[in-house]
């Protein structure tokens, strides 16, 4: 405890989360406990560095959770406090510290009940607790009778486990009631989304079948009464399933009356229909007799109606036949009508299965439409003359007519960060940009291809795709189109928190960028430093540069390749770390800029301008716009 108090034989500096908030300690004590920090502190060449102060920052962590870390190294201490159990598990679990993994882990299951235990299911999914999860679905599994009867719990499972939890229902579960719940909810939650989708029976299906493939048992009445989609009804829906989903849906609901799958149900139903048939003829016979009767004579009544009772039984027997005919013959029908529907439907689905398979060849091989016929662009110029543009002439044309447009990618869409950078965008004279957010969805070639260039900066938030990304914008520079790319977070190698926020795909597995993936860095201010280009046109008008205090950069080298046309570094920071790199790979290529820098200024918010972005009286914007005018032309 005396070491835990006393600062003043440390020998190593802790700087935790974005407030970079200092926590003092030893290097023994933490090395002894963590094989993470002990490869840190430690290395074959320690013996060098044993007397200096060691500084390490770790902007993943908070710093209620370092402090209930460092408690437990020093002291052993086993009471957590109110401190977030899954984000010191998390923590444990990256600087290796067995024992304080398990008792973070009885920890959380002795605490497991029926209120908390939807909420510790999805933080075990989040965050990968396998170990955890297991328990955590037998203990939902065997009281899901108490869970349920809450609406609040239940509308926190996600979407995604309500399958898994109707194939593992205990026995004791009321199924049909448990299911026509999960159906409301379901339904309740995508109405608003699905109702503007929705088109066709097919649509409806493809929404359910996933909830009632898995069910046991479900009452066509109860099926009824939910009414969310009232268009459609249950022989609806199931004259558009497959036979594969018939028979598991035989089997699953047992009680339905629809009487469409079972035959003998079916054979029923065509017996009393030829009941009803001779009813009906026999009650259609004795009007027409008695009609006939009404003008004979008396004395004629009984020999008419015996003869015409016997006519009247064999014509009424045969319209009997006839009729019958005509059902069977309108059932065939329609069954043929049916049959025809379903195969358009079928060939209508391959159709659209041949275009999705293009769609993903063309992603994943863009060589091959490379190599098929330029696309030709039409316009009415000054002199109202039709002129063909083809792709390779493109930019020429459109720097000429001062038409430049540029697409925004991003995965912070928020309107501060893209107006802000924007406005260094214009600086340059450009005035068309669009953004998308590579958050949500990824973009297709045919649309991105159109921009004179594109400026790609991701923060925190994933990407949708970042492999299909990658390939996209291989293709695109392959095209001819310029691409700019800031370093933040797209390029970070070592990414432990924040994997899906890193770029992948063809444009770095084929070497398209100038500089390699590298470690964050954000410690220090940097300014700018030596200009190996001093005449480029992305250094037009830049004489300064001030990163800010945190000066967020990574530290990489240059990617040169010996087929390359182009590689080098135009510009450096004060450490020597590259500021700006320019590639191109040949000369049908486009050219591939790299901006080691954050795109934000410290101009958005006055606050964040002490302490992280960059300096909005320095030359920042002209680099941006620089940067993005010369891919646009080029």
């Amino acid at each position: 405890m005396d070491l835990y108090q006393d600062q003043s034989m440390t020998n190593i500096e802790f700087y935790l989360g974005t407030g970079r908030e200092l926590v003092r300690g030893h290097k023994v004590i933490f090395s002894y406990l963590s094989p993470f920090f002990k490869q840190i502190f430690y290395p074959e060449n320690w013996y060098n560095e044993a007397n200096q102060i060691s500084k390490v920052t770790i902007p993943d962590i908070q710093l209620s959770v370092f402090q209930t870390i460092k408690m437990f190294v020093y002291t052993g201490e086993r009471d957590l406090g109110s401190v977030d159990l899954f984000e010191l598990l998390l923590a444990s679990n990256k600087f290796q510290i067995k024992g304080l993994t398990n008792l973070c882990q009885n920890k959380i299951l002795d605490s497991l009940s029926y209120e908390n235990c939807i909420f510790y299911l999805n933080s075990c999914i989040r965050y990968q607790f396998n170990d955890i999860l297991s328990h955590v679905i037998k203990f939902i599994l065997n009281n899901f009778n108490k869970i349920i009867s809450n609406p609040s719990t239940l509308n926190l499972v996600p979407e995604y486990l309500l399958t898994t939890i109707l194939s593992n229902l205990p026995t004791n579960v009321d199924r049909g009631k448990l299911i026509c719940q999960l159906f409301d909810r379901y339904n309740y939650m995508k109405s608003n989304q699905l109702m503007t989708k929705m088109q066709s029976v097919n649509d409806y299906v493809s929404v359910l079948i996933p909830l009632i493939s898995k069910s046991t048992c479900l009452n066509s009445n109860k099926f009824l009464e939910l009414k969310t989609f009232p268009k459609y009804t249950t022989k609806n829906y199931f004259e558009f399933l497959s036979d594969s989903k018939r028979n598991q849906l035989e089997k699953a609901t047992q009680t339905l009356e629809v009487g469409v799958f079972n035959k003998e149900t079916k054979s029923i139903d065509f017996e009393k229909k030829k009941l009803r048939m001779k009813n009906l003829s026999k009650s259609g016979s004795q009007t027409k007799i008695q009609n006939e009767n009404k003008n004979e004579n008396e004395n004629e009544k009984g020999k008419g109606k015996g003869k015409e009772n016997k006519f009247g039984t064999q014509k009424t027997y045969q319209l009997e036949k006839t009729d019958f005919k005509k059902d069977q013959e309108k059932e065939k029908d329609q069954q043929k009508e049916k049959e025809k529907e379903k195969e358009k439907f079928l060939v209508k689905e391959k159709e659209k299965e041949k275009e999705k398979e293009k769609e993903n060849e063309s992603v994943i091989n863009p060589e091959k439409n490379i190599q098929r016929r330029p696309l030709s662009l039409r316009f009415i110029g000054l002199n109202h003359q039709q002129v063909d543009l083809t792709v390779s002439h493109r930019k020429k044309k459109r720097s000429h007519l001062n038409e430049k447009q540029v697409l925004l990618i991003t995965t912070n869409p928020q309107k501060e960060y893209c107006q802000d950078v924007m406005k260094s965008m214009k600086t340059s004279g450009i005035d068309k940009i669009e953004i998308f957010n590579a958050n949500r969805r990824t973009p297709i070639f045919r649309m991105i291809r159109r921009y004179d260039s594109v400026f790609l900066f991701s923060s925190v938030e994933p990407f949708a795709n970042q492999k299909v990304l990658g390939d996209i914008l291989e293709q695109y520079v392959k095209d001819g189109g310029g691409l700019v790319v800031c370093s933040y977070r797209a390029l970070i190698g070592n990414a432990w928190k924040y994997k899906q926020a890193e770029l992948h795909g063809g444009i770095i597995s084929n070497n398209f960028l100038p500089l390699k993936k590298g470690t964050l860095i954000k410690e220090d201010r940097r300014y700018l430093g030596m200009v190996h280009e001093p005449k480029h046109p992305v250094m037009k008008g830049v004489n300064r540069f001030n990163g800010g205090s945190l000066s967020y950069r990574i530290n990489t080298e240059l990617n040169k390749q010996e087929s390359d046309l182009c590689c080098k570094c135009i510009a450096e920071w004060n450490d020597g770390i590259p500021l700006i790199a320019i590639k191109q790979k040949c000369k049908e290529y486009g050219p591939v800029i790299i901006l080691n820098m954050w795109p934000i200024s410290g101009g958005m918010d006055q606050k964040k301008s002490r302490y992280a972005y960059w300096l909005p009286s320095t030359n920042g914007k002209e680099i941006i716009g620089n940067s993005v005018l010369y891919c646009s032309i080029n």
